[in-house]
């Protein structure tokens, strides 16, 4: 509570900072549109990296079409904590007190190969060649093991997973994993130099 109260203190100081950058930003758009003569800033926006309007608001209407199952989670979150009013520090506490329960780097990694069958026996065949023949990294590790995160645009994919609870490790290994495949699965149908991807498909959903 006193962290988010400390940042969210110190972030409303710069509220008019923040939003004459946004309103700047705004006019730089509406300028990106009809300079180059586009319909609207959001396809001005997307040009860049070739993706139709369409895609995008296929993406926005899904979203909204399952926001329902996030409200019940959200409520279900309230009721298990006790609370009157559920807020956003809320989000990041456990909802028991306490889990009895220990998962090995081993079991990490076969419950997400598990998770991730429904994406096909292809991906998944690269996905457990990467995590056996490097093996997925999980920091704290020897400094030596920070130079095998950087092979991940080849056929390997190991993965880096910061996390001090046995419970977070499985889920940031499978997290991670998506991040990698992402990456693998880029380099193998594009060359070296345009591989890079735009924030709006590194985001989009990989579990």
């Amino acid at each position: 509570m006193k962290v988010f109260q400390a940042f969210f203190g110190a972030l409303k100081t710069f509220e008019r900072t923040t939003g004459a950058m946004l309103a700047a930003q705004l006019k730089a758009h509406i300028f990106d549109r009809d300079v180059h003569h586009f319909a609207s800033t959001l396809e001005a926006a997307l040009f860049r990296d070739n993706i139709p309007v369409r895609i995008y608001r296929q993406l926005v209407k899904d979203v909204n079409a399952n926001l329902p199952t996030l409200h019940r989670y959200l409520k279900l979150r309230k009721r298990m904590l006790g609370l009157a009013e559920l807020g956003y520090e809320d989000l990041y506490a456990p909802l028991v007190s306490q889990v009895d329960r220990h998962y090995s780097v081993e079991e990490a990694v076969s419950m997400t190969l598990a998770a991730v069958a429904p994406l096909g026996p292809e991906y998944g065949k690269k996905l457990a060649h990467g995590l056996h023949a490097d093996g997925p990294i999980f920091f704290p590790a020897p400094a030596n093991a920070r130079a095998r995160t950087r092979r991940a645009h080849t056929a390997c994919i190991p993965t880096s997973a910061s996390t001090s609870r046995p419970v977070g490790r499985r889920l940031h290994l499978a997290h991670e994993s998506g991040h990698s495949m992402h990456t693998l699965l880029a380099g193998e149908s594009q060359p070296f130099p345009p591989r890079a991807m735009p924030f709006s498909s590194l985001r989009s959903p990989r579990h």
